[in-house]
């Protein structure tokens, strides 16, 4: 009978115990900022067009969690904050939105035949220990028609901001205004590029 009674109480505690101990919930990550339909309205995708590649990312960012500088040369995982798609595939996205939002002269796509093309190398892109958030690499433009390979634009971009709050949320919407800032310099150089080419 005591066997019994002790039986019924475990697993009367045992539902108790494994609720105590739940794993963090993991949290998921945009870089998008909220859509603003108005950008679009008055825009045709006709002509013009720019073929935006998939980002190149080094081996530390190919993965699904978010990650951390820390002050030596050590990166952190953030075991329970991930992306909630693929990271080179989201940079490509948000830069073809910011393109296409600041430029009326070309439209930015995905897939397009015998167009300019900009790819874009990533080499660091993450919050610091200390504070900011980084992105740096490459990015180049090149002329592509029918017949020819137009010449190729290059230029590297070491971009930085502060971070003001703690914590995961504003650190990603400090890396989504770093790749604002990306467009917009972008932006400059793929007018000049392709019209001189």
């Amino acid at each position: 009978m005591l066997k019994v009674f002790i039986v019924a109480i475990v697993f009367i505690l045992l539902p108790a115990c494994s609720s105590t101990n739940k794993p963090p919930t993991i949290k998921y990550y945009l870089l998008d900022l909220p859509p603003e339909f108005s950008t679009f309205a008055s825009k045709q995708f006709n002509k013009n067009l720019v073929k935006v590649n998939r980002a190149d990312l080094p081996d530390y960012l190919e993965q699904p969690n978010l990650v951390i500088r820390e002050d030596n040369q050590q990166i952190r995982i953030a075991n329970y904050h991930s992306w909630a798609d693929n990271l080179g595939e989201s940079i490509r996205r948000v830069l073809i939105n910011n393109l296409n939002a600041k430029n009326n002269n070309y439209n930015f796509v995905k897939e397009c035949k015998d167009c300019a093309n900009l790819k874009i190398s990533i080499e660091h892109f993450y919050p610091t220990n200390d504070g900011k958030v980084v992105l740096i690499g490459i990015y180049s433009i090149e002329k592509m028609t029918a017949t020819k390979k137009g010449e190729t634009f290059s230029e590297r971009f070491m971009l930085s901001q502060d971070i003001q709050i703690d914590g995961y949320d504003h650190a990603v919407k400090k890396m989504s205004e770093l790749l604002s800032q990306l467009s917009e310099q972008m932006t400059q150089n793929i007018t000049i590029t392709i019209r001189q080419q």
